[in-house]
Protein backbone atom coordinates (compact mmCIF):
# COMPACT_ATOMS: atom_id res chain seq x y z
CA UNK A 1 0.00 0.00 0.00
CA UNK A 2 2.82 2.40 0.85
CA UNK A 3 4.50 1.65 -2.47
CA UNK A 4 1.32 2.41 -4.44
CA UNK A 5 0.80 5.63 -2.47
CA UNK A 6 4.42 6.63 -3.14
CA UNK A 7 4.13 5.90 -6.88
CA UNK A 8 0.88 7.85 -7.16
CA UNK A 9 2.47 10.75 -5.31
CA UNK A 10 5.43 10.75 -7.69
CA UNK A 11 3.21 10.54 -10.79
CA UNK A 12 0.83 13.29 -9.69
CA UNK A 13 3.69 15.39 -8.33
CA UNK A 14 5.43 15.19 -11.68
CA UNK A 15 2.26 16.24 -13.50
CA UNK A 16 1.67 19.13 -11.13
CA UNK A 17 5.29 20.34 -11.23
CA UNK A 18 5.58 20.11 -15.01
CA UNK A 19 6.30 23.64 -16.21
CA UNK A 20 6.49 24.72 -19.83
CA UNK A 21 8.93 27.49 -20.62
CA UNK A 22 8.70 29.51 -23.79
CA UNK A 23 11.45 31.80 -24.99
CA UNK A 24 10.61 34.73 -27.18
CA UNK A 25 12.97 37.15 -28.92
CA UNK A 26 13.66 40.30 -26.94
CA UNK A 27 13.67 43.80 -28.34
CA UNK A 28 16.44 44.94 -26.04
CA UNK A 29 19.18 43.74 -23.75
CA UNK A 30 20.69 45.55 -20.79
CA UNK A 31 24.24 44.66 -19.83
CA UNK A 32 25.60 45.54 -16.42
CA UNK A 33 29.36 45.36 -16.05
CA UNK A 34 31.42 46.08 -12.95
CA UNK A 35 35.08 46.91 -12.32
CA UNK A 36 35.54 48.24 -15.82
CA UNK A 37 39.08 49.56 -16.41
CA UNK A 38 39.38 53.36 -16.52
CA UNK A 39 40.61 53.33 -20.11
CA UNK A 40 37.64 51.30 -21.43
CA UNK A 41 35.43 53.30 -23.79
CA UNK A 42 32.90 50.82 -25.17
CA UNK A 43 31.43 47.33 -24.82
CA UNK A 44 30.40 45.22 -27.77
CA UNK A 45 28.93 41.77 -28.25
CA UNK A 46 30.64 39.33 -30.58
CA UNK A 47 28.44 36.95 -32.54
CA UNK A 48 29.34 34.03 -34.75
CA UNK A 49 28.07 34.98 -38.18
CA UNK A 50 29.13 34.36 -41.76
CA UNK A 51 29.31 37.21 -44.21
CA UNK A 52 26.83 35.25 -46.35
CA UNK A 53 24.18 35.41 -43.58
CA UNK A 54 21.02 37.30 -44.57
CA UNK A 55 21.39 39.58 -41.50
CA UNK A 56 25.04 40.48 -42.21
CA UNK A 57 25.86 43.98 -43.40
CA UNK A 58 29.34 45.37 -44.22
CA UNK A 59 28.89 48.36 -41.94
CA UNK A 60 25.79 49.17 -39.90
CA UNK A 61 26.28 52.91 -40.48
CA UNK A 62 22.86 53.86 -39.12
CA UNK A 63 23.66 52.35 -35.71
CA UNK A 64 27.21 53.63 -35.49
CA UNK A 65 26.35 57.15 -36.62
CA UNK A 66 23.35 57.31 -34.27
CA UNK A 67 25.68 56.88 -31.31
CA UNK A 68 28.61 58.78 -32.85
CA UNK A 69 30.91 55.77 -32.63
CA UNK A 70 34.27 55.49 -34.46
CA UNK A 71 34.08 51.98 -35.87
CA UNK A 72 37.29 52.06 -37.94
CA UNK A 73 39.11 49.63 -35.60
CA UNK A 74 36.21 47.16 -35.34
CA UNK A 75 34.85 46.87 -38.85
CA UNK A 76 37.48 44.46 -40.12
CA UNK A 77 37.67 42.43 -36.91
CA UNK A 78 36.72 38.78 -37.34
CA UNK A 79 38.42 36.29 -35.07
CA UNK A 80 39.61 32.80 -36.04
CA UNK A 81 36.26 31.21 -35.09
CA UNK A 82 34.17 33.61 -37.15
CA UNK A 83 33.02 35.96 -34.36
CA UNK A 84 32.45 39.56 -35.36
CA UNK A 85 30.94 42.75 -33.95
CA UNK A 86 27.16 42.66 -33.48
CA UNK A 87 27.06 46.45 -33.46
CA UNK A 88 29.02 46.89 -36.69
CA UNK A 89 27.69 44.03 -38.80
CA UNK A 90 24.16 42.96 -37.80
CA UNK A 91 21.55 44.55 -40.06
CA UNK A 92 18.96 46.77 -38.33
CA UNK A 93 20.61 46.38 -34.92
CA UNK A 94 20.92 49.47 -32.71
CA UNK A 95 23.50 49.21 -29.95
CA UNK A 96 24.76 51.99 -27.72
CA UNK A 97 28.32 50.76 -27.28
CA UNK A 98 29.73 53.69 -25.33
CA UNK A 99 30.01 53.06 -21.61
CA UNK A 100 27.84 55.31 -19.44
CA UNK A 101 29.76 57.08 -16.73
Amino acid sequence: MKVIFFLLTVVFGTLILHIDVYATPKDSLTVYSYNIPDNAEYIDILIQMKTSDEHYIDINKANLEMYDFDYSKLVGYIDSEGYLSLSCHYKDNYTKMKIDE
